[in-house]
This record gives C-alpha cells, sequence and structure tokens, in this order.
C-alpha cells in the first residue's frame, strides 16, 4: 500500500504535537511530495516537526519535474524531537530523500535522524539540497543520548552542522554505524564534535585513546620523531570540516506528535482524503497539527 500527501505552500506551526505526524500503527509507504514553500515546526518540546516513530518507509520528493518544492521542518522551543525523524526518546526507520529542498533543525534531537534518547536507522539521501542542523543532536543521524544506523548520501548538495553533535552522524552522548558517502557535495562540520563520525563525549574519549597510544609508545622515538608525533596529534585535536565528494541529495527530518489527526474520531481537518491521497494546501491555514493514520 502507498500513501501518498502532497504540501503545497503549506505553514503548520503547533506547541499540541508534531505539525505532521506519520502514525505509529502506517505500515505503508508514505511520500510526501512538495510544491512551493512548506513550514512544518512545533514548539512542543517532546514532539518532532515531521515526527515518524515508525518502520515504515518515508519519501520527500518535489511535486514537478520543473520547480524545487521546499521544506522547512524543526522542533523549536526545548527542542528534544527531531526536525524530521523520532520524538523524544522515539525510535524510526526508513527515511529517504529523492529530491527537492529539506531544511530541518532541532536542538537536543537531530536535525534528520532520532529525537533526543531515540534511535534512527536508514537515512538515506539520494538526491535534491539538504540543511541539517542542531545544537547537541547530529546535523543528520542521532539525537542527544540517541543512536543512529546506516546513513547513506548517494548524491546532492548536503550541508549538515552541530555544535556539540557530529555534523553527520552520532549526537554528544550517542552512537553511530555505518555511514557511507558515494557522491555529489557534503560539508559537515561540528564545534566540539566530529564533522563526520562521534559527537562530543566520543570524539574526546577517541582524542585521548589516540594520546594515550602515542606516549604509551613514545620511548625510544628520538627527538625529531617525538615532534612530528606531537605535532600530529595537536592536528587532531583541531576541530573538523569535512568535505567529501557528492552529488544528489534528499532531506529527511524527523519529530513530532500532532493536535488535529486526519481520519481522527471526531475531529474534522478539512483534508480531501480519497484513495490513500492526502492533499494539504494554503486552505487549511486553520490546521494546526495533522496525523496520518493508515
Amino acid at each position: 500500500d502507498n500513501i501518498n500527501i502532497y504540501l503545497d505552500n503549506v505553514n503548520i506551526k503547533t506547541s499540541a504535537g508534531s505539525a505532521l505526524q506519520i502514525n505509529n500503527n502506517v505500515k505503508a509507504t508514505v511520500t510526501i511530495y512538495l510544491t512551493g514553500i512548506n513550514n512544518l515546526t512545533t514548539t512542543n518540546q517532546s514532539s518532532a516537526g515531521l515526527q515518524k516513530d515508525n518502520e515504515a518507509q518515508l519519501i520527500i520528493t518535489n511535486a514537478s519535474d520543473t520547480t524545487t518544492g521546499i521544506l522547512k521542518a524543526s522542533s523549536d522551543g526545548s527542542g528534544y524531537g527531531a526536525g524530521i525523524g523520532s520524538g523524544n526518546y522515539g525510535s524510526c526507520k526508513n527515511i529517504t530523500i529523492n529530491s527537492g529542498f529539506v531544511d530541518a533543525k532541532s536542538k537536543f534531537g537531530a536535525g534528520i535522524g532520532s529525537g533526543h534518547q531515540g534511535s534512527c536507522d536508514n537515512i538515506t539521501i539520494k538526491s535534491g539540497s539538504v540543511n541539517a542542523k542542531s545544537m547537541n543532536g547530529a546535523g543528520i543521524g542521532g539525537g542527544h543520548h540517541g543512536s543512529c544506523n546506516n546513513i547513506t548520501i548517494n548524491s546532492g548538495s548536503v550541508n549538515a552542522k552541530s555544535m556539540h553533535g557530529a555534523g553527520i552522524g552520532s549526537g554528544n552522548y550517542g552512537s553511530c554505524n555505518n555511514i557511507t558517502i558515494k557522491s555529489g557535495s557534503v560539508t559537515a562540520s561540528s564545534t566540539s564534535g566530529a564533522g563526520i563520525g562521534g559527537g562530543h563525549f566520543h570524539h574526546v574519549l577517541e582524542r585521548g585513546d589516540l594520546v594515550g597510544d602515542f606516549f604509551g609508545k613514545a620511548n625510544g622515538i628520538g627527538r625529531e620523531g617525538i615532534f612530528a608525533e606531537v605535532g600530529f596529534i595537536f592536528l587532531l585535536l583541531e576541530n573538523q570540516t569535512v568535505y567529501a565528494v557528492e552529488r544528489n541529495a534528499a532531506v529527511i527530518a524527523d519529530d513530532a506528535a500532532a493536535a488535529v489527526g486526519v481520519r481522527q474520531a471526531g475531529d474534522d481537518a478539512g483534508v480531501a482524503c480519497g484513495a490513500h491521497v492526502i492533499r494539504i494546501g494554503r486552505e487549511h491555514a486553520v490546521v494546526v497539527g495533522l496525523v496520518v493514520f493508515e
């Protein structure tokens, strides 16, 4: 089964939960088609801007082959959910960005990936342009104290940054495995973590291991050799911006809990829903949040 969601110049901001949530019981592939500029913002501390706490496939793509659709998804306020991905303590899998321009941000969750103390696996950017940032989570990957596995960038343009998490990888005090960059243009940076890899805490531990390994083997090294190795270690201690060759990019952000639900008993969101198609446009300005049920 497939569920198609068409976002056409939508602006949803809510404190009641996520701006748009893919319900936990959804098993069908959900494809979001972008037209114009679309904003999904939550100020609920536990929710994601675009929230997905399940294993169903989520695909974000352009509605048109000629015009770039834009999605901006954020977990503002305390920001424990992802921009796109899981909410606080939530888990998600299978987020794919095929095309379009995606901008996702959070504070303790990942820009795209898991929320605070959550997990997110299988994030794929196939093409497009993606900006993802966080303060304590990764730009793309795990949230603060969260985990992630299997991040793949096939092509496109990707700019991922964090303050204490990795640009791409784990958040502060988190973990991440299997990061693959095949092509495209990728900029990954962090103030105190790795550009690509671990957040601040694990980055410091890795530095400590390197220094310990060096001094454990320092005996017998000549003066010139010691200075050469020490100089190398100080280079490793510097913060790093990582540039890799990449070409196509798609952006995915995680987080959210919702105020108004599509097909939710007692609520009329004013959404045309037929044959698993949901269209949300300017006329739905009164909608403060959406839950997508199977």
